[in-house]
């Protein structure tokens, strides 16, 4: 209860360093996340994680920490991928609606696909 307490006093401090335009791009809950944390992998519970996620909502890359050279590497390839699928899907399906994927020709941090 006082952790909840004090990730709600302090989100408002947080909101203020990240700039407006990342809003979005972050999560900050008061949730208990325990039963979820070992199924994705979240051994630690002082980090962030980052994870891609595909249209099927499954994890397709996830990370911590400071990645090495070869863990940004294997990020952007695995973006590549899922951002070729994304291709193939809306050139197979012209009237599909495919969200939050691509913003201003760069992949977005968070999406939502109806197909």
């Amino acid at each position: 209860m006082l952790k909840s307490f004090l990730v709600k006093l302090f989100s408002n401090s947080l909101r203020a360093d990240v700039p407006p335009e990342l809003h979005a791009t972050y999560l900050v809950s008061s949730q208990n996340l325990e039963y979820v944390r070992d199924p994705l992998g979240m051994t630690n519970s002082k980090v962030g994680y980052v994870y891609l996620i595909d249209e099927n909502l499954k994890i397709r890359w996830g990370g911590c920490a400071d990645a090495t050279v070869k863990e940004a590497q294997s990020l952007e390839n695995c973006t590549g991928v899922l951002l070729k699928r994304l291709e193939e899907i809306q050139n197979e399906k012209p009237g599909a609606v495919v969200e939050g994927l691509i913003q201003d020709g760069a992949p977005s941090t968070t999406a939502q696909v109806a197909v």
